[in-house]
């Protein structure tokens, strides 16, 4: 049912900002796991308040985060958990407040429920399998162009590399948020 397990995600995320929000600005501490990143001590303490929070809440659902070693047993399941606990941690450590939580539930491999929130921004993007994606409770949509000349595009620099292009790289209005999610 993904209009429960929204709202259940959208709670826990709201409860993430509060969490992040402590440690932001702060200088927590910070190392790098190997070959993947930046890491925190706020990332370690928001993916916990997660996975205790949500597999409270959902005990057959599988569980598949960026701070927890992956294992098998979510792939018996028939929803699972997809957890960014701060995507955007290299910004959240520099005091970029484009950082955000970034939580979903997969059915049988389909995003039924998602929501993105940006605590320091105020921001909370939210969708589900029923109903449209909202950006703070109004309905927001995909543009209707089909064709990358004149977009304006949320993406790396390097995604605009010729090297990637089959033709010219197409004239776009390029930004970019430390989280891509």
């Amino acid at each position: 049912m993904p209009v429960p397990d929204l709202a259940l995600l959208i709670e826990a995320a709201r409860t993430a900002g509060v969490i992040a929000m402590t440690w932001f600005g702060n200088s927590p501490k910070a190392w790098d796991k190997p070959g993947e990143g930046p890491v925190t001590e706020a990332d370690i303490a928001v993916n916990d308040m997660l996975q205790d929070r949500l597999r409270n809440a959902r005990p057959s659902y599988g569980w598949l985060s960026e701070e927890n070693p992956d294992t098998d047993e979510r792939l018996d399941c028939e929803h699972l958990f997809l957890i960014d606990p701060i995507d955007g941690t290299s910004a959240f450590i520099a005091g970029d407040s484009s950082f955000s939580h970034s939580l979903a539930i997969a059915h049988n491999g389909v995003i039924t429920a998602a929501v993105v929130y940006l605590p320091a921004k105020g921001q909370l993007y939210c969708a589900h399998a029923e109903g449209p994606a909202t950006c703070n409770g109004s309905p927001i949509h995909c543009s209707d162009r089909n064709a990358a000349t004149g977009a304006t595009l949320l993406t790396p620099k390097v995604n605009l590399s010729p090297d990637l292009w089959t033709g010219p790289v197409p004239e776009v209005t390029r930004h970019f948020r430390a989280s891509v999610a």
